[in-house]
């Protein structure tokens, strides 16, 4: 019988898995594939009444649950769904899918059936990867939408008389429909906490991927919130880290799209930071991937219009290597979508109106046709590892600026001592008494030591003294503390002098300035240390000469084999001094040359934009002056960051830049650091402080489409895309 508890006989159309030992995970491996496989009712000759097995072609499966398609790791021979974020062993799952002859109930593989080697047939299907960018308003999400129905529905008639439960609706949307004064609003697709419709507030709060499945092909248009967001600046690079670690599910994009309105006349401040903030953090070889997308071309009558010039001027002025033409620039208008929309509201058009509307979809689809075949024909994929190496590059450089010049004053240090204590060595000749006194030589390292609690300390002058540690003496820099144990340790970011979220530190007062008696200096200078990097003492040996020293020796000779210990030394701190400058050059060559803008030079403007604005507002909550302390808290750490990368990049030596060829080569840079003899250890420490700072994003997935080709819309093969030769489609799917 139908038992709906266990899902007999609900959404018989598709085919759906029961996970029946699901395991919680926090983070999905990379790399997964979707997991294609044949049904177990198709090893069954015959069933009651004579109906004859399911067939044996590979179906895609989706949860039973939230319908999203069910991913396979061939590595930990795992199912995930990434949606109920559960994984679970195939043995332990449960199969019905959509043809007749399977019936109502969910079936497992028998012991029977080789589930091995049918796990083993599961191979990468053919997918195109897309990228879509844009400043925040531009309209990505209806975009997404129309492109669903564009490739759907020949004709805006043809979309329409599908009717309202045939709609193609990723993303859900909510617009207001304006007629002869009146109001209403229009709703299509059930509501999604990734997209906010509040008045002024940016829409889509975290990249999302939204996958087509069309013939098979599968196309993943990955959705991201919009740069120039209402949050601010500082949110901008939050919305950046997020779609940076989304990509890293992707090992290659077929497409980067980038979309504008065509209104913009002038260069102005806004639209410089929102193109350079998309570009600065992509990889050069990306370029030949990018396409502009122009939304709302209707009324500039198909054609860029006014923008076109300020993009081309802009890509001339920074020498971006990148050029837009005609065959990388298409334009659309997708009020022919919002049309549909109010229809399925029940709103009723005249036929003339239509008519107008009708010719706006057919131009889309022609211009979807177009760009589709300039992603899959005109341009080979794009390394998600180069995009991803060029932002840990920039990561690096900001991070490890510091410490690398603490390390490299302290191997100098370190030569000095060195090299006195071999002159000494040498004085003393045959004085066997006073060699044994010199035999132990100690030099400076540093060394970290972890804070339960992030410290609040000043670095004003008058808060910063040096002092002799130990009983050596040795010199070092105190911050005088203003607060021990802070609790703000989620909120403001270590090592950054002036976070404007120090304001709320027990230790700062109304006023913006330090209560403790010993202080009294602004928020500004002060900061968050969760470490804290310790000048010691240590002990060097030569390896390779200790068993020499051991053994017993003339006096004399003991004198030969410890001069010949520093020259080793010596030699040695040099070596790695040398090798910790070239790993500071390296990641600047290699963000200087591979990518498309080292950085965001305009993001200065935009904040002070962005404060002026404030200014004017009207004081509502009476936080306006905390807000706009914020913001030049902010700029302010901006304005060192860009210091520190143009710093970098100004020291680079054309010989260097040379060497900086590949995403691979940065990682090697950092093992060589990650070896050195003597500073190996102290660098990884450090860079392990700045690499647990990246956050590993939540990869979202939104259910998949299954779409049918429009009749106009014809086949492009390119079997170089894909690594196992597949055809784009053996349906209908681009002209």
């Amino acid at each position: 019988g139908i038992n709906a508890e266990y899902g007999h006989g609900r959404d018989a159309d598709s085919c759906l898995v029961q996970i029946l030992k699901p395991e919680s995970y926090k983070s999905a491996p990379h790399n997964l594939l979707d997991f294609v496989l044949r049904c177990p009712e198709s090893f069954s000759v015959s069933k009651e009444g004579g109906l004859d097995g399911c067939s044996s072609q590979p179906k895609s499966w989706r949860c039973f649950k939230c319908k999203a398609v069910i991913q396979f790791h061939t590595r930990d021979q795992k199912i995930y769904c990434l949606t109920c974020k559960v994984s679970s062993l195939p043995k332990d799952v449960k199969f019905r899918c959509n043809e007749i002859e399977h019936g109502l109930d969910f079936m497992p593989y028998g012991i029977d059936m080789d589930l091995a080697l049918e796990l083993s047939r599961i191979t990468s299907s053919s997918q195109i990867n897309i990228l879509i960018l844009g400043e925040t308003g531009v309209g990505k999400s209806t975009w997404i939408n129309s492109f669903a129905n564009y490739i759907t529905f020949d004709t805006l008639r043809s979309a329409i008389a599908a009717g309202k439960d045939n709609a193609i609706v990723a993303i859900p949307s909510k617009f207001t429909y304006t007629k002869g004064g009146n109001t209403q609003e229009i709703q299509i697709g059930k509501e999604d906490s990734n997209e906010v419709h509040d008045v002024g507030v940016s829409n889509t709060q975290g990249a999302k991927t939204y996958r087509f499945i069309l013939g098979e092909t599968v196309v993943n248009l990955i959705d991201t919130p919009g740069i120039g967001d209402t949050r601010g600046s500082k949110q901008d690079d939050k919305n950046m880290e997020n779609i940076l670690g989304h990509l890293t599910y992707y090992k290659e994009l077929h497409g980067i799209i980038v979309l504008l309105k065509p209104n913009n006349a002038r260069l102005g401040i806004i639209f410089k930071h929102c193109i350079q903030q998309l570009l600065s953090h992509l990889h050069k070889s990306a370029s030949h991937n990018i396409s502009f997308v122009f939304t709302n071309t209707r009324s500039t009558f198909y054609e860029p219009g006014e923008t076109l010039p300020s993009l081309r001027k802009l890509l001339e002025e920074k020498n971006m290597d990148l050029e837009a033409t005609e065959a990388n620039m298409f334009c659309f208008d997708n009020e022919a979508f919002r049309l549909l929309a109010c229809v399925h509201n029940g709103i009723v058009f005249e036929e003339k109106v239509i008519d107008i509307y009708e010719a706006s979809w057919q131009k889309a689809c022609e211009e979807t046709n177009r760009m589709m075949k300039h992603i899959i024909e005109e341009t080979e994929p794009h390394k998600v590892q180069d995009t991803t190496s060029i932002n840990d590059a920039r990561r690096i450089i900001l991070g490890l600026s510091r410490p690398l010049q603490e390390f490299r004053e302290v191997i100098k240090d370190t030569e000095r001592k060195a090299e006195q204590a071999l002159n000494e060595i040498k004085i003393l000749g045959a004085e066997a008494k006073s060699f044994r006194d010199k035999l132990e030589f100690k030099g400076m390292t540093l060394e970290e030591e972890s804070l339960p609690q992030p410290r609040t300390v000043c670095t004003h002058k008058d808060c910063t003294e040096v002092v002799s540690v130990g009983k050596e003496g040795i010199p070092m820099k105190v911050y005088k503390s203003c607060h021990e144990q802070c609790g703000l340790g989620g909120e403001v970011s270590p090592e950054i002098k002036g976070d404007a979220s120090l304001m709320r530190c027990w230790a700062i007062q109304s006023n913006n300035h330090c209560h403790r008696s010993h202080c009294g200096h602004h928020y500004l200078v002060h900061m968050h240390r969760t470490y804290e990097l310790k000048r010691v003492e240590k002990t060097f040996t030569c390896d390779n000469v200790k068993s020499q020293l051991d053994e017993k020796m003339s006096q004399k000779q003991k004198i030969e084999v410890e001069k010949r210990r520093l020259e080793i030394l010596v030699a040695e701190l040099k070596v790695e001094g040398v090798t910790i400058q070239k790993v500071a050059a390296g990641f600047a060559a290699f963000l200087k040359i591979h990518s498309i803008i080292p950085f965001n030079d305009a993001m200065g403007d935009y904040i002070d934009i962005q404060i002026e604005e404030e200014v004017k507002k009207d004081d509502l909550d009476g936080k306006r002056a905390a807000r706009i302390a914020e913001w030049k808290a902010y700029k302010g750490q901006y304005e060192e960051r860009k210091k520190i990368l143009t710093n970098a990049m100004d020291t680079v030596k054309h010989s260097e830049e040379g060497r900086a060829h590949s995403s691979q080569q940065v990682k090697d840079l950092m093992e060589d650091a990650f070896k050195l003899k003597h500073y190996g250890k102290n660098i990884k420490d450090v860079y392990n402080k700045v690499a647990k700072a990246k956050e590993q994003a939540y990869y979202a997935q939104a259910p998949t489409k299954h779409l049918k080709g429009s009749s106009k819309i014809n086949v492009i093969k390119k079997k170089s895309l894909f690594e196992r030769g597949a055809e784009w489609t053996k349906k209908k799917v681009w002209g």
